[in-house]
C-alpha cells in the first residue's frame, strides 16, 4: 500500500499536535512507516481488506461487461427481424448500457482510491498516537521518517541524517498492534459507502430535496444527515436509521424514505451474496 502525503500530514498532526517538540528532550528517533503498513497487524489487515474489496469491485465489473457484451451480441442477432423503431429503441438501450460500464470502470478506480487511502489513514493514525507515546517516554524532541529524513514530528522540524537517529520502529509496530481490532460479525461485511455505492442499481447520485422541504429550509445554510445502512444478500436494505440527525424531522424522514427505496446488486464474496453495513452522508446547502 502506498504512502501519501496526507496520511503524512495526518501523523504529524496525531503525534504533535501544535507542539514545537515531540516531547520533552533532545533525542532523534526514527521511524519507517513502509515497515509499519507492512509488518503490523493492522497494516496486513488493511492490506487484507482492501484486496478483498478490490476483487469484489473486479467482480461486479466482469459482471456488468458480460452483461453490456450480451446485450450487444443480442441486438446483432436480432437486427435483421427488428422494425426499425423496435431497432432504435434497442440500439439506444445497449448504448446506455456501454455507458453506464465506462461510468462504473472510472467510479470504481476512483472508489478503489479513496479505499486506500482511507484504509492507509488508519493505520498511520494509530502509528502517530505510538510516536507520541515513545516520544514522551523515552524524551525525542524530534521523529524523522527513516527513508528520507523528513521530519514527522514536530510540524515543519528540520529533516535530519536517518542514520543518526534511534530507529524506533519495531517499537512503534508493537503499540500500534497494542489496540485490538473490533472484528465484525462473520456473517456481515462492512464496507465504505465509496465501494458500496458501485453497486446501486441505478445512476442517479445526487438526493434533491422536494420542493415543500426546500421551502420550510430555506436559509439553513446547511443541512446533514447521517444514515447507517445494511443491506441483506438480495440487495434491498433491511435497516435503515439515522446516524445523526440534521435537526429537522422532515428532512430525515426523507433521507431514510429515499434511503429505503435503495436496490443493490448482491455483494459477492467468493462468490456468496453477502449482507453488508455502510454508512452514508448525506448533505445540501440550502441559501
Amino acid at each position: 500500500m502506498a504512502i501519501r502525503a496526507l496520511p503524512f500530514l495526518l501523523l504529524a498532526l496525531a503525534a504533535c499536535g501544535a507542539q514545537a517538540r515531540c516531547a520533552n528532550g533532545s533525542g532523534v528517533a526514527a521511524v519507517d512507516l513502509r515497515r509499519t503498513l507492512n509488518e503490523t497487524n493492522a497494516g496486513r489487515l488493511a492490506r487484507k481488506t482492501l484486496e478483498e474489496h478490490r476483487m469484489s469491485v473486479q467482480d461486479l465489473i466482469s459482471e456488468r461487461q458480460a452483461e453490456a457484451k450480451r446485450a450487444e451480441n443480442e441486438l446483432e442477432r436480432d437486427r435483421p427481424t427488428l422494425a426499425p423503431e423496435a431497432l432504435a429503441w434497442r440500439e439506444r438501450r445497449v448504448q446506455a448500457e456501454q455507458e453506464s460500464l465506462k461510468r462504473l470502470l472510472a467510479d470504481a478506480s476512483k472508489a478503489l482510491e479513496i479505499d486506500e487511502s482511507a484504509l492507509d489513514d488508519v493505520v498511520i493514525a494509530r502509528a502517530g498516537d505510538a510516536i507520541k507515546t515513545i516520544a514522551e517516554r523515552q524524551g525525542y524532541g524530534r521523529v524523522i521518517d527513516a527513508n528520507e529524513g523528513k521530519a514527522l514530528c514536530p510540524v515543519g522540524g528540520e529533516s535530519a541524517d536517518p542514520r543518526t537517529a534511534i530507529d524506533i520502529t519495531a517499537a512503534v509496530n508493537r503499540l500500534v498492534d497494542e489496540r485490538p481490532e473490533r472484528a465484525a460479525p462473520a456473517d456481515v461485511k462492512v464496507v465504505p459507502m465509496v465501494i458500496l455505492e458501485l453497486w446501486r442499481i441505478g445512476d442517479e447520485r445526487d438526493m434533491h430535496l422536494p420542493t415543500d422541504i426546500l421551502a420550510a429550509v430555506r436559509g439553513k445554510g446547511r443541512l446533514i444527515v447521517l444514515i447507517k445502512l445494511c443491506v441483506a444478500a438480495d440487495g434491498i436494505p433491511s435497516a435503515v436509521v439515522i446516524g445523526r440527525s440534521s435537526g429537522r424531522d422532515d428532512v430525515d424522514r426523507f433521507a431514510v424514505a429515499r434511503t429505503r427505496e435503495w436496490r443493490f446488486r448482491p455483494f459477492l464474496v467468493e462468490g456468496r451474496a453477502m449482507p453488508v453495513c455502510s454508512v452514508k452522508l448525506f448533505r445540501w446547502i440550502v441559501s
